[in-house]
């Protein structure tokens, strides 16, 4: 379990840099064609005696809600694959109205992984948090499911 975890925060820390790089758009300015250097001629202004007025401050950026949502689509992705990756059968997905539920289907799902999930993976629970969801569900796929708050 503690592998888990490590691979959770891994998730974690690979879904903030995608936020910081979808909210600053630093691949965006290195890959787009658009970007390239053009040479202008721009006339200058006479100096003039006045002070110079100081620079409007810039708004924060903040990731808009479509970014969000996209990123805990990624989230519950990379989740998936990581889990399978350690020979887990599992079917993760992010679901709801605004993707704030993280769904995992895994078949072999039982009371006793539910346990164990509710008293040692505090670290997965913040994870999740601070990815913006407000629900985790463990479900067999047919009629047993466990759902925490988060």
């Amino acid at each position: 379990m503690r592998k888990f975890g490590r691979i959770c925060l891994f998730l974690f820390l690979v879904i903030l840099a995608f936020r910081f790089i979808a909210t600053y758009g630093a691949w965006s300015k290195i890959d787009s064609p658009s970007n390239q250097m053009q040479q202008t001629s721009v006339p200058m202004a006479a100096p003039s005696a006045e002070p110079l007025a100081e620079p409007p401050a810039e708004p924060s950026k903040s990731p808009s809600e479509k970014e969000l949502e996209e990123a805990r689509k990624l989230y519950a992705k990379t989740f998936e694959n990581n889990l399978l990756a350690q020979g887990m059968n599992v079917d993760i997905d992010a679901i709801g109205s605004r993707y704030t539920t993280l769904r995992v289907k895994w078949i072999l799902a039982t009371k006793v992984d539910a346990y164990q999930i509710t008293n040692s993976d505090q670290e997965l629970f913040q994870e999740m948090r601070a990815a913006g969801f407000k629900k985790f569900v463990v479900w067999d796929g047919y009629d047993q499911s466990w759902t925490w708050s988060l």
